[in-house]
């Protein structure tokens, strides 16, 4: 039965949301009363506005409505999926490459201490057939900046401020790595020197001067700064969150922007939404895009952890099958 389609802000009632697996693109669209449609199609990684667009006019259909009509009613629009975590797990993200502190050039293949928690005894005895994982960036396209940035020293007589200056950002060095990345095809460029989460201003600095090298070159591509992704002291693990940044997140954020496209083509007023890997709903505009890397599974935890208080339960299973990977969220005394 076809359902009218009044177009005032105050009629804007359902709510459209996407699961884009790595095999199939699930919607599901939720009316005014409460009841849903479920609408599929196959996912493709190089099209994702078809697959989208395939799965929304499914799940219309169901209700008699056209796809203009939905997105005309929709409110919240909301898109998220897997894209970014296949992304890093079959390989194929981005080019990435780094400018780092100089003499810290190899801090992309160390890891963190304890790294043999959860290996059995005989993998915690011979850790020299340990498989590591690949890095997400080639060697080769990390260069070493002078520069240093203090993090406070209280030892004896010697007194110095956190964020204090000790070596300044020698900018030539900044343009002659950026020429040599420009060369070698990378496709994004991140950016981490020591101490950055207390004072930027060299992350700053040579990003600009990126920018500067790039415009010469002429040549469009990000240029991603620590700090403003990850502002937290341990560069080991700040280099972490930069690369998943730098290597999936900014490829991911160009599918993301064709999907929102998308919509927009047919007539939703708002700004695409995805879900934070902790539960939260951004627009696909946020700068820490890496932090939605398990968009996909987590609204299938916060739905099963709704189910779960509805139904009692403490402690839960959750298991989502993918077409690439296998995810399992625990849910322990109700959280």
């Amino acid at each position: 039965m076809a359902t009218s389609t009044p177009t005032a802000d105050g009629d804007r009632q359902y709510i459209l949301a996407l699961d884009a697996g790595g095999t199939m693109t699930d919607a599901i669209l939720v009316q005014p009363d409460g009841s849903f449609t479920v609408g599929k199609s196959i996912s493709r990684r190089d099209d994702e506005p078809l697959s989208y667009r395939e799965s929304t006019r499914d799940a219309a259909a169901q209700i008699g409505l056209e796809i203009d009509d939905i997105h005309r009613l929709c409110a919240v629009d909301i898109y998220c999926g897997t894209g970014m975590l296949n992304t890093i797990l079959t390989g194929d993200g981005r080019r990435v490459g780094l400018l780092v502190t100089r003499g810290f050039e190899d801090i992309t293949i160390m890891e963190g201490g304890l790294s043999y928690l959860g290996q059995s005894q005989a993998e915690a005895l011979h850790q020299q057939l340990h498989r590591h994982p690949p890095p997400l960036i080639d060697p080769k396209n990390v260069h070493g900046i002078s520069e240093r940035i203090g993090g406070g020293c209280y030892q004896g007589n010697v007194h110095l401020p956190p964020g204090h200056v000790l070596i300044p950002v020698h900018e030539g060095q900044v343009r002659s790595a950026v020429h040599t990345l420009i060369d070698a095809k990378v496709e994004v460029i991140g950016i981490l020197f020591l101490y950055s989460f207390v004072d930027p201003v060299h992350e700053h600095r040579a990003k600009l001067i990126c920018h500067e090298v790039l415009a010469e070159r002429g040549v469009d591509i990000p240029v991603v700064c620590s700090a403003d992704v990850a502002p937290v002291a341990k560069e080991n693990n700040r280099l972490k969150s930069l690369l998943f940044q730098c290597y999936a997140a900014e490829q991911v954020r160009d599918s993301l922007l064709a999907v929102e496209k998308e919509a927009q083509g047919f007539g939703f007023k708002g700004r695409l939404l995805t879900l934070l890997s902790y539960g939260g709903v951004v627009n696909i505009a946020y700068p820490r895009l890496y932090e939605t890397l398990i968009s996909g599974p987590i609204g299938g935890l916060i739905g099963a952890q709704f189910i779960a208080d509805r139904l009692d339960l403490n402690n839960v299973v959750t298991a989502d099958m993918g077409g690439t990977s296998f995810d399992v969220g625990l849910i322990i005394d109700k959280r």
